[in-house]
């Protein structure tokens, strides 16, 4: 479901207000947390790895605490409670997320802790893998979500389980999941960059964004109120409203990004490409139609004002009568409260094929920009 444009124009402004904790220091925070308590699991060795270290991410999401062991038969329960035991220390009792619990590639427990007897249970049963998250407070006030991991072995997905993991969240809308594993088993070093700058640039900052949203939800109201002045997001929404918007904007982005790149990532899916695709245009039509289905209250505040100021040859992306998305400028704009203000010509085609549109069918950096101005006018 597409945001309200009104909010996502709240939303970049906030993302440019915001005072971004560093990568840097967080990962040599983490990577000291890990050997002082390595101690703690004298059959593990800590393995200083994760998206903190990545050069290719550029905001930070997570930490990861990492302890593998090399000797078989699986991790004990008192190993488990060990580990509970230490997020509890570091994070808070009343701090953890979410637990992961695996044995042979198959989920045991997967999801937000209710009852932790539940976590517990499943742990019993000797899995290879055992996962909590916690929500870790740093001395600049900011928290990050840790993942403090028991593995037997190194544990690295193989690519047909990443592929098969990335269907699957496409299937769910979780599309800036399947960016970030995409991102994984591209091994071109060049492309990988390019990929990940892309990234970065229009979904990284609000990836954050919406992480940080997450922890608020376990805060107490006077923690969550003065935790969202961090977020310079103004308290007019609720909490529950800017991560919808923001969520949906960061998705919308995502197969805005993978369908840019049907090129590169098409040879590294094989045969479940034509499906994947598939699915990821049905979400982006599934977004243009909500975007149509918001715009017409948005566009009865400032329609009229945009496409005053709207200027003869502006290049625009425009949604054409056939329901694709075209290169396109601006030839006319009426002056009028019609619903098709805008007449486009489409690069390539004649002057026969050029069509009035609506606001809602354009995109663009100069279209999002005016909307914005509109919207704060």
């Amino acid at each position: 479901m597409a945001a309200s444009s009104a909010l996502v124009a709240k939303i970049e402004e906030a993302l440019k207000l915001i005072d971004y904790p560093s990568k840097e220091k967080l990962w040599e925070h983490v990577q000291a947390l890990g050997r002082k308590h390595s101690w703690k699991f004298p059959s593990f060795l800590f393995i200083p790895r994760g998206g903190l270290s990545s050069p290719y991410v550029q905001f930070i999401t997570d930490a990861d605490l990492i302890y593998s062991k090399s000797t078989k038969g699986g991790i004990q329960l008192k190993e488990f409670e060990t580990l509970h035991k230490l997020v509890k220390q570091l994070c808070g009792r009343d701090q953890i997320l979410s637990a992961k619990v695996s044995c042979r590639d198959k989920d045991l427990f997967d999801g937000e802790v209710v009852d932790f007897n539940e976590v517990r249970t499943c742990a019993a049963k000797l899995p290879d893998v055992v996962n909590i998250t916690g929500s870790y407070k740093l001395e600049s006030g900011w928290r990050v979500p840790i993942d403090f991991t028991l593995q037997e072995g190194e544990q690295r997905m193989p690519k047909e389980a990443r592929v098969s993991r990335m269907v699957t969240n496409a299937k769910e809308g979780n599309f800036a999941k399947v960016v970030q594993r995409l991102r994984g088993i591209i091994r071109d070093k060049g492309a990988k960059a390019e990929f990940a700058k892309s990234w970065n640039a229009t979904g990284g900052a609000l990836r954050f964004l919406v992480k940080q949203l997450e922890l608020v939800k376990i805060m107490d109201a006077a923690e969550k109120e003065a935790y969202m002045t961090l977020l310079h997001l103004p308290p007019e929404h609720s909490h529950e409203e800017w991560l919808k918007a923001a969520d949906a904007e960061m998705q919308r982005r995502a197969v805005e990004l993978l369908l840019s790149r049907k090129d590169l990532l098409s040879p590294k899916l094989g045969s479940v490409a034509t499906t994947f695709f598939g699915d990821l245009e049905a979400a982006a039509a599934a977004f243009a139609q909500r975007v149509e289905e918001v715009a017409p209250a948005e566009e009865r505040r400032g329609c009229k004002r945009l496409a005053d100021v709207l200027s003869t040859g502006t290049d625009v992306k425009a949604k054409s009568s056939d329901g694709s998305w075209y290169k396109a400028s601006v030839v006319k704009v009426r002056k009028s409260d019609s619903a098709q203000p805008v007449k486009v010509h489409y690069e390539g085609s004649g002057r026969e094929e050029d069509e009035w549109v609506s606001l809602a069918c354009l995109r663009g950096r100069a279209i999002k920009k005016l909307r914005e101005e509109t919207l704060q006018s």
